[in-house]
């Protein structure tokens, strides 16, 4: 099988810019950083794919986007260093669908909406930090100090005023036209009883709207809950209230509920339209739910639900559907696809093309299915124009936080911290913000053309630059993590990757500088789920001769006795390999620098690092032997027979150059430029060519070099 990248016409550079998104479809994702894994590879490869960790200028954790249709939209992003009393805020527009991008506005506050009636008209609404007195909880202070605010402009962002601030946030908000409008009100947050015996207190919200573009809001509909989701249908505006008070209910208290409001008169007026009483997973509705309304048609709803009290392995989740604007509901089956697993992640986020009733309106979904917070997040893209649901992408290693499909066939998403634009319905997507720059490994040539790979939206992307680094294109988006490549010409080159959800371990090939490629040899595993190997490591000597460094997590004196590292050997371009070697790197993968070169006897010469200790070989791994002058380094190359060069971080996080012209025995230091992440862990990139010239890839910047690390010019900075 061959997939197509494209090449398409290297985009022109872009001002630096700034994020937003429809809160209905909104969902912010926590991760948990835990110890193991099959290999060093495969863990710095998971932890390289979230995208704010590689943005020190700006992240998209706490993000919002709207798109009024295929190239005009907003996105507000949190930019700079952040602080609880003041955190920046910087608000970008695009008219060319993310192309190039402008900031419009910036100040403090995090976005909990954006919405975009049209080309010229949209509204930002944000939260507002507060300071805590000492002797107060921070909880208990931030929830009875809760102050939101709302921006607008009416002519395409030219000028932005801030048209309200109170208390309490607004969020989910839905302006019907330049005037009127409506969102859900959020004030105290739910309190939960300290113990389970005592009287819980009542959680109040309200749906408000504004008659005046925004200035002014007045409860339309008080209710002793939460209120989880706003929408509009046609004419009728929308509201999802959950009955609940607290975490559970009263033995003998009847479940709570989940009621459907509607309103024909602008909120005026409202009445119960239906009555949902779901039992979750074994659990009823808590206040900590969160639901996603979403408008399908004239009359077809979609309501997603998700219990995040029993998110320790399976959240509970339920989806239902309406035919007749909400008035009955029954159960939306979703099917056996991995984006229904259930995590700290799990809420499906909904998006629709622009038509008026199925078949025409297309419905997509994107959710992910991580149970576990130590596994690598997935996110999955689904699509239905019936009631059968079928998978167009997998981002393996992403995780996708908001989803708008403003046009047939454009659709745009928040994926692990970066925004990504799809043209084609959604089987292929290019990270439209910020602007892309490798942060996997490299490949330089003579020439200033170089290969990179991964981007912040997909840990697969491979990259091209014909100008030193200065400008990048996405060249293919390949299915997995890439963790090594090697070119052996302009034309030929291999990567290791890793298809976590499919095949494992794979090695593929290209013939044509990187936008076509195919696979060309799986990396065989043990059923012994301990035995599992990765590629850590691809060399080239020429067309046809290679070296693979693969890594183990087993224990070499376990019962099956497979190392923790091997090297394998190619003589046909990497359709077929051969183990020649095992490496004593200890009793753990390898989990520092490793490089090789082949010399001209035909002995690949090089140095592993695992187990505290740098191991060495001259003669492809049969006679090994310890090399204690050798740095221990997070990355290393060898730019001939008897230059070495790598990186490590030093004291705060500083990251080193190192670099030997005998061969490894005698090292000087220099300087990188300095880490823009607080705690870098190991996911800077660096890369020379055999002249001297080296890129040097972290946080979302690139600096270039062309005295062997004497000195560095940034070439791209987000």
């Amino acid at each position: 099988m061959v997939r197509t990248g494209g090449k398409p016409r290297q985009p022109p550079r872009w001002p630096r810019p700034t994020v937003g998104a429809l809160a209905a479809l909104t969902l912010l994702a926590t991760f948990s950083s835990c110890g193991g894994g099959a290999g060093g590879a495969a863990q710095s490869s998971a932890s390289a794919a979230l995208g704010e960790l590689r943005l020190p200028g700006a992240t998209l954790s706490a993000s919002q986007m709207a798109f009024v249709n295929a190239a005009d939209g907003w996105l507000a992003v949190a930019a700079g260093v952040e602080s609880e009393a003041a955190p920046a805020l910087e608000l970008l527009a695009t008219t060319d669908g993310g192309t190039t991008w402008g900031r419009q506005w910036a100040g403090p506050g995090t976005p909990l909406d954006l919405f975009g009636l049209s080309s010229r008209e949209a509204w930002l609404s944000l939260a507002r930090s507060v300071t805590c007195p000492a002797h107060m909880p921070n909880a208990r202070c931030q929830g009875l100090n809760a102050r939101g605010a709302l921006l607008s402009t009416h002519d395409g962002g030219t000028q932005w005023h801030q048209v309200w601030s109170g208390p309490g946030q607004l969020s989910q908000v839905v302006m019907t036209g330049p005037e009127t409008g409506f969102a859900n009100w959020r004030g105290l947050p739910c309190p939960v009883p300290e113990k389970l015996g005592t009287r819980p207190p009542v959680c109040h919200g309200a749906v408000v709207a504004t008659y005046d573009g925004g200035r002014n809001w007045r409860p339309v509909l008080p209710t002793n809950g939460p209120v989880l989701a706003v929408a509009r249908q046609d004419t009728t505006w929308l509201a999802v209230q959950n009955t609940v008070s607290l975490y559970g209910t009263k033995p003998k208290s009847p479940p709570a509920r989940l009621v459907i409001w509607a309103s024909a008169d602008d909120g005026r007026h409202w009445y119960r339209r239906a009555d949902i009483a779901p039992n979750i997973m074994g659990t009823y509705l808590g206040v900590d739910n969160e639901a996603t309304l979403m408008v399908l048609g004239p009359r077809r709803l979609v309501l997603s639900l998700v219990d995040r009290d029993v998110c320790g392995h399976a959240c509970g989740s339920a989806n239902w559907v309406s035919t007749d604007a909400g008035a009955h509901w029954e159960a939306l089956p979703l099917g056996p696809l991995p984006g229904h697993f259930c995590g700290p992640d799990g809420m499906p986020i909904w998006a629709a093309t622009p038509g008026t009733a199925p078949p025409e309106v297309a419905v997509y979904m994107a959710a992910n299915p991580s149970v576990n917070l130590c596994a690598p997040p997935v996110a999955a893209l689904e699509h239905s124009s019936h009631r059968t649901w079928q998978q167009v992408h997998l981002w393996q290693l992403g995780y996708v936080t908001a989803l708008e499909w403003p046009a047939r066939s454009a659709g745009y998403a928040i994926v692990s911290g970066a925004l990504a634009r799809t043209t084609d319905g959604g089987r292929t997507w290019r990270q439209a913000w910020p602007l892309p720059v490798p942060s996997g490994p490299l490949v330089l040539f003579a020439g200033g053309r170089a290969i990179g790979t991964e981007e912040a939206s997909s840990a697969g992307a491979v990259l091209e630059s014909s100008d030193s680094g200065r400008s990048w294109w996405q060249e293919a988006d390949l299915p997995g993590a890439v963790s090594a490549i090697a070119f052996s010409s302009p034309q030929r080159g291999l990567v290791g990757l890793d298809g976590l959800l499919g095949p494992g371990w794979v090695v593929e090939g290209t013939s044509d500088g990187g936008g076509h490629w195919s696979v060309l040899w799986s990396l065989p595993q043990s059923p012994n789920a301990v035995d599992y190997k990765g590629i850590s490591g691809l060399w080239t000597a020429s067309e046809h001769d290679g070296l693979m460094l693969t890594t183990s997590g087993t224990n070499p004196g376990a019962p099956t006795g497979v190392a923790p590292a091997a090297l394998w050997l190619t003589t046909d371009g990497g359709r077929h390999w051969r183990k020649v070697a095992a490496v004593p790197t200890n009793v753990d993968w390898v989990s520092g620098a490793m490089a090789f070169y082949r010399d001209a006897r035909g002995y690949w010469h090089g140095l592993v690092q695992g187990g505290g200790r740098t191991m060495a070989t001259t003669d492809t791994g049969k006679a090994w032997h310890v090399a204690p002058q050798v740095p221990m380094l997070m990355q290393a190359q060898y730019l001939s027979a008897t230059t070495l060069a790598g990186w490590q971080l030093g004291q705060g996080q500083r990251p080193w150059l190192w670099v030997s012209s005998d061969g490894g025995r005698h090292w000087t230091k220099r300087p990188l430029p300095p880490a823009g992440l607080q705690d870098m862990a190991g996911q800077g990139s660096l890369r020379f060519s055999d002249l001297g010239a080296g890129l040097w890839s972290e946080g979302g910047q690139l600096w270039a070099t062309s005295d062997l690390g004497r000195r560095w010019h940034e070439v791209v900075g987000n």
